[in-house]
């Protein structure tokens, strides 16, 4: 991608101050209160992403639950906003179509990065999947990979076996079976 990880958090970071500044500056307190809630939000689902870091997590409720935290609250948030400002008699239809919006927007880059083009993405495909990010179109397939294939137990097998981690964690001293060179290179990220 054009940007590395930190800078992409400093823009987001800056990004969001400068939306705090002219919230207050309008001196709307359910703005604020709408920009505290999903902040909230956005926590709460980078936190449940981070736990399961790397962890083939099977349930589609899972995933719903986490892009409904990140993605869709934010885009509702914003459509709420901008119905309080202009439009309060549209403000729950607004909201809806937001999370809806945003809903639809993360499945469809979720699907992109199993074949979608880098110039379009920004990122190139099968960088989720490499990041240990189990996204729907790898849970929708699932069931009929587990009869074609006998053990799937981590979204990262194939790739940890790439990189020469030992999958079976012999000789590492670390039970989540990455040698101490893949964690040395993880360290920090």
């Amino acid at each position: 991608s054009k940007w590395d990880h930190k800078v992409s958090v400093i823009m987001g970071d800056y990004l969001y101050s400068r939306a705090m500044s002219e919230i207050t500056r309008l001196g709307d307190l359910e703005l604020i209160a709408l920009a505290a809630r999903v902040t909230n939000d956005l926590t709460i689902g980078e936190m449940v992403e981070i736990a399961h870091h790397r962890k083939l997590v099977e349930d589609p409720a899972q995933y719903f639950y986490l892009i409904e935290k990140k993605t869709a609250s934010l885009v509702a948030t914003a459509c709420e906003m901008g119905a309080v400002i202009g439009a309060p008699r549209h403000r729950d239809m607004l909201a809806a179509y937001g999370h809806r919006l945003g809903m639809a927007f993360q499945l469809v880059d979720d699907l992109m990065d199993y074949g979608g083009e880098q110039s379009v993405m920004g990122k190139p495909a099968g960088s989720d999947l490499k990041e240990g990010q189990a996204t729907f179109p790898l849970l929708a397939v699932l069931p009929r990979l587990r009869k074609t294939t006998p053990r799937i137990d981590s979204v990262d097998l194939r790739y940890r076996n790439q990189v020469g981690v030992n999958p079976a964690g012999q000789g590492s001293g670390n039970t989540r079976g990455a040698d101490s060179g893949a964690t040395k290179k993880t360290k920090g990220i």
